[in-house]
């Protein structure tokens, strides 16, 4: 089949008559009243989520003591804070391979993963699911890892604690030595090691 374009064709009218002798398939144009088939099971649309490229799995991580913020509190706290330094969470989701962005100026790794949540392409992050705790305010939960290696971390070792921190952790933590000891002993449960480095 020969194609024509016409002037009255070209939006702009400009362009002159030019007959093709080219077959229309070959140009990949449909021949004139074919009918386009769907793909079988109709056209889907699926949004899937962007994975972040990270190992499946952090068996081992080290924590910098120079780069480590830690003991001045929760609510000074950050999984990345503007000074580059970070909490123990936010050092092992750096080994995790989470993104700089779903790590800085946040405070936990639920915020975190709701923010990688909120885009117009979803990103999932490699958080492993005992870092994410449940939500649901209906259910009573054990404390969970997570919480207790935010704790840990920000316990002060001299000055104010909370009162269910202080009673929990008070007697346990009177040291930074102690400290290492339980965040080490804490992520052991998770079958993660921890080696602490100056």
């Amino acid at each position: 089949m020969v194609t024509t374009i016409k002037p009255s064709e070209d939006p702009m009218g400009v362009a002159p008559v030019i007959k093709l002798d080219v077959p229309d398939a070959k140009l990949g144009w449909p021949a004139p009243k074919a009918k386009l088939k769907r793909p079988k099971g109709g056209i889907k649309r699926k949004v899937k989520a962007k994975v972040t490229k990270a190992a499946k799995s952090v068996k081992s991580f080290i924590i910098d003591r120079r780069k480590w913020f830690r003991g001045k509190g929760g609510e000074d706290s950050q999984l990345l804070k503007t000074n580059g330094k970070m909490c123990c969470v936010g050092i092992y989701g750096k080994a995790l391979g989470v993104p700089r962005k779903y790590l800085f100026d946040i405070a936990t790794v639920t915020s975190s993963d709701f923010a990688a949540r909120e885009g117009d392409v979803p990103v999932k992050l490699p958080w492993p699911k005992w870092t994410v705790p449940p939500t649901d305010s209906n259910v009573a939960y054990p404390q969970q890892v997570i919480d207790m290696l935010y704790a840990v971390n920000d316990y002060r070792i001299t000055g104010f604690n909370s009162t269910d921190i202080k009673d929990q952790w008070g007697d346990k933590l009177k040291s930074e030595a102690d400290r290492e000891k339980w965040i080490a002993k804490l992520f052991k449960r998770k079958g993660v090691k921890v080696k602490f480095t100056n």
